[in-house]
């Protein structure tokens, strides 16, 4: 088994080579303006190279549309009946806009294949099919390449391309087949058993089916009322839903029952925290470390559970048995240093959060906790000279003017903190985040009517960023003539979206 996987590799790195070879050879031929005899192949594989086709998506961009042209019609022209250059001719002409989808659909139905590549052309024909969007075209032409499938190698492939393809074929509006779903994913975890979890969380965590998930996952379950990790997504659905808390407990539970490994428990842990039920996650994550003594994962759940309930002490001797096996974890940092700041030790602070500051030296939280520690400390020449230095070097890096701005609101130097905003609205390219900070320090600053007009002007450039204002100061997102004005905004908003 291990010398076919270094078969495989080989094979693959050294097929790479040859058409890396292969563009060298066609691009020196182009700059010495002489010929070369090159095969139907090989035009297949530079029209593949420069079009970048193995990818399944790729920006335009990133294609060299320009020398694609020219392999596409000098192959065509010297291979007219090769059926792989003729589809790859047709699909070139549909992304030019030189064929509409219905024609390009039709001419490739009429490419005809020789019997003995039939199946790898079709292949590259529902691949296609896919990329020029004809998705019900793709999905009938690999139900009949499963017909003729000969290998569970095949079937695999065929089944995860129609379950992808199902997941994606129809409309946004529109409600996807449960049950075609449910049957491609039943078959492929039945040729493949030891990636049910893989599957499973595919379907989960994809964007197309949010609607649909919590039936699908119903309708899984019910068939395999012995898989753990379907119980366990089930619960983590269950548990987005208020009304569903207790089922999403009895699905957890049944999920424990069924595994010999930490992750249910961390879930069930997981779906408690999120309903602020502290000590019966701690329970969960506690049995959860018993389980699996090695998980990190699982000792920095239950050490952000006890910072998130005020036992520091606890959380930071987690915390601190966590650093000892990840001493450049930029969280871990920053909760030790802000534990020791809430326990006025700031000079012990300040080693952390100057750790933190060095490894990821653009988190605005961290610039925060660093700052006040300097302050407590009395070095407040070292946070200007830094940020001037950092603003100077890195001037389109908003995290920057963000963390020095915030310097100056700390010390309830308003104006000062708008002097920061104003320099980065200079050079910051999408400055909206700033536009929005600006406001917040006018509120501050008790400029309301100010404030108010740096909202508008924030929300009229991007709406989506209104949390930036809030996050900042949830008591100045209270004022009645703030909440007024953001009603007022979102009204407008709203009935522009209607037109």
């Amino acid at each position: 088994m291990m010398d076919d996987f270094f078969d495989q590799e080989e094979g693959a790195e050294f097929e790479k080579m040859e058409v890396n070879e292969l563009v060298f050879r066609y691009e020196e031929m182009i700059r010495n303006n002489h010929s070369i005899y090159l095969t139907s192949d090989d035009y297949e594989n530079l029209f593949i190279y420069y079009m970048r086709f193995d990818v399944d998506s790729i920006a335009f961009e990133n294609m060299d549309m320009k020398m694609a042209d020219k392999v596409i019609r000098d192959g065509v022209e010297q291979y007219p009946k090769a059926p792989l250059l003729q589809m790859f001719s047709i699909y070139y002409k549909y992304l030019m806009k030189e064929y509409c989808l219905s024609k390009a659909i039709c001419l490739l139905k009429d490419v005809e294949f020789p019997k003995y590549e039939k199946t790898d052309l079709e292949i590259y024909l529902a691949d296609i099919f896919v990329k020029i969007g004809a998705l019900p075209e793709a999905v009938l032409l690999y139900e009949e390449l499963l017909k003729h499938a000969q290998t569970d190698g095949e079937r695999v492939e065929f089944y995860h391309e129609l379950l992808l393809l199902t997941l994606h074929e129809d409309g946004e509006d529109e409600k996807r087949d449960i049950h075609k779903i449910n049957f491609y994913l039943e078959k492929l975890i039945e040729l493949e058993p030891e990636k049910e979890k893989i599957y499973l969380e595919h379907i989960y965590f994809s964007s197309c089916m949010p609607d649909e998930l919590l039936q699908l996952l119903e309708l899984y379950v019910n068939n395999h009322l012995f898989s753990a990790p379907g119980w366990i997504l089930l619960a983590e659905e269950y548990s987005k839903k208020r009304a569903r808390f207790d089922e999403a407990i009895k699905a957890i539970d049944n999920a424990i029952a069924l595994s010999d490994t930490s992750e249910p428990l961390v879930t069930k842990g997981d779906i408690y925290r999120r309903r602020e039920k502290n000590k019966k996650a701690l329970e969960c994550y506690l049995e959860a470390a018993l389980l699996s003594p090695e998980d990190r994962n699982v000792y920095k759940n239950i050490a952000d559970t006890y910072f998130e309930t005020g036992e520091m002490k606890k959380a930071a001797y987690y915390y601190h048995l966590l650093l000892e096996k990840d001493p450049d974890n930029v969280h871990l940092l920053f909760s030790m240093g802000f534990i020791y700041f809430e326990e006025c030790k700031y000079d012990i602070s300040l080693q952390y959060m100057e750790r933190a500051k060095n490894l990821y030296h653009v988190d605005e939280e961290v610039l925060d906790l660093w700052s006040r520690c300097l302050i407590e400390l009395d070095k407040e020449d070292r946070i200007t000279t830094y940020f001037e230095q950092m603003v100077e070097q890195e001037p389109e890096w908003i995290y920057f003017w963000l963390a020095y701005s915030n310097y100056y609101v700390i010390i309830e130097d308003y104006l000062g903190a708008l002097n920061i905003l104003f320099r980065g609205m200079n050079v910051v390219k999408e400055n909206v985040r700033l536009v929005y900070r600006m406001a917040n320090c006018f509120f501050l600053d008790g400029d309301n009517a100010s404030g108010i007009a740096y909202l508008r002007l924030a929300y009229m450039i991007d709406s989506d960023y209104l949390y930036v204002f809030l996050d900042y100061d949830e008591e100045t997102g209270r004022l009645p003539q703030v909440v007024d004005t953001i009603n007022e905004l979102t009204r407008i908003n709203n009935l522009t979206d209607e037109f």
